[in-house]
């Protein structure tokens, strides 16, 4: 008996940039986010799938909040939270800006390293080519001195540095302990160890680090406890724990980055 025996023929297609709404993308994104995250331009866990996930299901979204998506021949280069707001400054300007929240704390889009003029290209065209967006980007929390603002700078001859701030950052090749011993000077060295000697005399101190995903719920419960008895808590503070929608977003947070390996939490204990 001779089997039947056909051709066919399938149109491919390359999936392009594109604009889309942030919510219905987070329903279904391209894993190749997590492929650019392990070797992003400038790492920024603020712009991994885990975090934006979190956000995105949590915290309350710009009504215009979309993600700029890049690819290079179908291939997933880049990608970009952004809305539209009404003002820049004290100006009635209306503008696309990069959507950072208020635990969000450094503004680099997810880029895939040695792509940088070629994202920043396609994300202006996009912009340009898009009738919702005003014909003003303005970029918040680049680090200035990176590949990204520097490449952004080159994109376009009107481009310019608004604002300049400083934030503390904690970037070193040293280990621990001699970091510990070529920035704390000596008498402040022997100051710890002399709290620590008195710590040790209240009870049994011991340091522990978080590697059981069933700790975590109780890990933060700690930590919100800790934090709301400071001044965070106090008059309705800053405290995660005192709105409900920040402290679901921090528990759906970590446990996305503990999935992704991107989790530390060290806690000193005194007896338990």
């Amino acid at each position: 008996m001779n089997a039947p025996f056909s051709d066919l023929g399938v149109a491919q297609t390359k999936r392009m940039s594109e604009i889309v709404r942030l919510d219905e993308w987070m329903s279904n994104p391209d894993l190749a986010w997590d492929a650019i995250s392990a070797r992003a331009s400038e790492p920024n866990s603020f712009a991994e799938r885990w975090f934006v996930r979190a956000s995105v299901c949590n915290l309350a979204l710009p009504a215009d909040a979309r993600m700029l998506i890049v690819r290079e021949e179908g291939q997933l280069i880049g990608l970009m939270p952004i809305f539209i707001t009404p003002t820049y400054g004290r100006m009635r300007v209306q503008h696309v800006e990069n959507w950072l929240h208020y635990n969000c704390f450094f503004g680099a889009p997810m880029v895939r390293r040695g792509f940088e003029p070629l994202f920043w290209a396609r994300a202006l065209d996009l912009l340009d080519a898009d009738p919702r967006s005003p014909a003003f980007l303005h970029i918040t929390g680049l680090d200035s001195t990176g590949q990204l603002a520097n490449a952004l700078l080159r994109a376009r001859s009107g481009a310019a540095v608004v604002h300049k701030t400083k934030r503390a950052m904690l970037h070193s090749s040293l280990s621990p302990n001699e970091y510990y011993e070529t920035t704390v000077r000596k008498k402040k060295r022997k100051e710890v160890g002399r709290l620590r000697t008195r710590l040790d005399e209240l009870g049994h101190v011991c340091f522990r680090r978080l590697s059981n995903r069933n700790e975590i719920d109780p890990w933060i419960e700690t930590f919100l406890a800790l934090e709301a008895s400071g001044w965070k808590g106090r008059e309705g503070g800053a405290a995660l724990g005192n709105d409900t929608a920040t402290a679901r977003f921090l528990r759906d947070a970590r446990y996305g980055a503990f999935e992704t390996d991107r989790l530390e939490i060290i806690r000193l204990d005194l007896d338990g």
